[in-house]
C-alpha cells in the first residue's frame, strides 16, 4: 500500500522544470570540450583560404604539416589503428606541439597556453586577421603586457616584502 502511494504522489510531480533542456545540455557539453581560440578574420574581409593558411605554414619552420596515413597507438588498449591525415597542420613548440585546425576560413586551437596564444597573435598578423576565443574574448599583444605587468609587481612586491614562510604544522611545542 506504501509503495502505491508514492507512485500515485510521484505521477502528480512535474520533473520538467528541474530536468535539462537542450541548450542546457548543449551548454554543459560546451563546458567539457575545453575552450577553443580562432584566427580569423573580420565579417568585412574575406576569410582566410586554405591554399593561404597552407602556404603560410609551409613556411614556419615551427609548423610541421602531415600528409597520408598515420599510425597511432591507444595508449590504454595498446590497439595500433591508421587514419588518413590530408594537410594537417603542428605546431612545434618548447612544451610540446599541438594541432592547428582549419576549417570554414578560420585556424582553431583547443586549450591553448600563453605561448601558443603568442604565435597565434604572429600568425594572424602575417595573415591580417584576428585572434578571438570563444565568447567573443578578442586577444592582442596588451594581453601579454598585462600578464607581465602583473607579474613584474608581483615579483617586486615579493622582494620588497619578504616573509619567512611559517609552517602549517606543530612539530614541536
Amino acid at each position: 500500500m506504501k509503495y502505491l502511494l508514492f507512485v500515485v504522489f510521484l505521477s502528480f510531480i512535474n520533473l520538467a522544470p528541474y530536468q535539462k533542456n537542450e541548450a542546457q545540455k548543449s551548454l554543459s557539453d560546451f563546458k567539457s570540450m575545453g575552450y577553443s581560440v580562432y584566427i580569423t578574420r573580420s565579417e568585412e574581409k574575406e576569410p582566410i583560404q586554405k591554399e593561404e593558411w597552407l602556404s603560410y605554414a609551409k613556411n614556419d619552420p615551427q609548423i610541421k604539416i602531415v600528409n597520408g596515413d598515420i599510425e597511432v597507438t591507444n595508449p590504454q588498449t595498446g590497439k595500433k589503428f591508421t587514419y588518413h591525415a590530408d594537410n594537417v597542420t603542428y605546431y612545434l613548440y618548447k612544451s610540446g606541439e599541438v594541432t592547428f585546425t582549419y576549417g570554414n576560413g578560420h585556424i582553431t586551437v583547443k586549450n591553448p597556453n600563453d605561448e601558443i596564444i603568442f604565435k597565434m597573435l604572429s600568425i594572424a598578423k602575417k595573415l591580417d586577421a584576428i585572434v578571438i576565443g570563444d565568447g567573443g574574448v578578442l586577444f592582442d599583444y596588451s594581453y601579454f603586457a598585462t600578464k607581465l605587468k602583473d607579474e613584474e609587481s608581483n615579483e617586486n612586491s615579493e622582494k620588497e616584502n619578504p616573509k619567512k614562510k611559517k609552517s602549517k604544522w606543530k612539530l614541536w611545542k
